[in-house]
């Protein structure tokens, strides 16, 4: 007949089992409760490095303490072993008590001291605080270890949430002194093209503003009739979705990319508002490979803090400027989940200087923003 092991683990039962002298067919939930808390595997473990002599004290002992276990989750046998440690605590406090009270009446026995309640009481006390001293209250170590490690981690939070207020009170500062200093570089950009327009046109001439750094790009088709290279530059693009902008560098590798994949998308140079509108309304960044708001300049920071970026304004300088950061802070910025445009399209087939939408449209991208953030 098989052992309660073999049957409950739906196996032959061998004639050398280890189980079967210590978990009989006949109670079964003796090994069910052991299968539960230490594993069938885990227990024929333990009972071959035990001697043979000792295996069954060892079947009996996890046994118990799996009963117990499942009786009690938390503490298991602790919390009878703490409470039979308790009585023994009282026991011996009762003892050393009566022992107080017999040499007490021994003493006023001698020296023929009359009865008194109250004197008699203090005197008792006092001999057994002296004789056992203060008998303190056990406490399972698992709740020690668990109070300590508790204190530990509310010390821990404690300190980073004060550290973090510091933090956060310089990065204001910051923040404001370079948004100031962003404000008045614009301002200043702005003011020496205007002067240069008015220097030109005092000489009769005009005025040819420097090429541009900055693209946006944004795919206006879907993908019907597409040849796998192109399709293969619109995911480095990070197009893989309709009506999805990006950021891009203005270099020979990228017009030559943006020239394959023409027909597909329409693109510009983006000004100032555009930048700032895109990243503040639609911007999500990529914190731990994940889609993340940017509703905190902490997540910029997370993200970016590494190279000198810790705030918005911060991220759109370095877009704008296409500073030294650039590739990082662009590759932070998720692709733009643009709308519709309001108005709609007038024909995406053709390019837009034939009056069709796809293609270079210089500042005229602009318009086309507004329309679809």
């Amino acid at each position: 007949m098989r052992c309660a092991g073999c049957k409950f683990l739906r196996r032959r039962c061998c004639e050398d089992c280890v189980l079967a002298p210590y978990f009989p067919p006949n109670n079964p939930q003796r090994f069910a409760s052991v299968h539960r808390i230490f594993g069938a595997s885990n227990v024929t473990k333990m009972l071959q490095q035990v001697p043979e002599h000792l295996r069954g004290d060892a079947a009996d002992c996890m046994a118990f303490e799996a009963s117990l276990r499942i009786a009690d989750p938390v503490y298991g046998c602790v919390g009878i072993i703490s409470h039979l440690q308790q009585q023994i605590f009282e026991v011996e406090n009762e003892i050393l008590r009566t022992r107080a009270e017999i040499a007490f009446q021994n003493a006023q026995h001698v020296c023929n001291i009359p009865p008194n309640n109250d004197l008699h009481h203090h005197n008792i006390n006092n001999i057994n605080n002296e004789e056992m001293g203060e008998v303190k209250t056990v406490i399972p170590e698992s709740v020690l270890k668990k109070r300590k490690r508790e204190e530990e981690w509310a010390l821990a939070k404690s300190q980073e949430a004060v550290a973090a207020k510091k933090k956060n009170a310089e990065n204001r500062k910051i923040i404001f002194k370079r948004a100031k200093q962003y404000a008045e570089e614009y301002a200043k950009k702005d003011r020496e093209i205007i002067d240069l327009k008015r220097e030109a046109k005092l000489k009769g001439g005009f005025y040819v503003e420097p090429e541009a750094k900055l693209l946006f790009i944004i795919r206006i088709r879907g993908i019907n009739a597409i040849d796998p290279k192109t399709k293969k530059i619109l995911q480095l693009l990070r197009l893989r979705q309709i009506f999805n902008g990006v950021f891009l560098k203005v270099n020979k590798a990228t017009v030559n990319m943006l020239r394959r994949v023409e027909p597909y998308v329409t693109y510009g140079y983006p000004n100032l508002k555009s930048v700032r509108e895109l990243i503040y309304k639609r911007g999500f960044g990529k914190l731990n490979f994940q889609r993340t708001a940017l509703t905190d300049n902490s997540i910029v920071e997370q993200g970016l803090g590494k190279h000198g970026i810790i705030c918005v304004e911060d991220l759109i300088h370095e877009i704008m400027s296409v500073g030294p950061h650039f590739k990082e802070a662009n590759n932070f910025l998720w692709p733009f989940q643009l709308k519709a445009p309001l108005g709609g399209l007038k024909k995406k087939r053709n390019h837009y200087v034939e009056g069709g939408d796809a293609g270079n449209r210089e500042n005229y991208i602009n318009e086309l923003i507004r329309r679809m953030n």
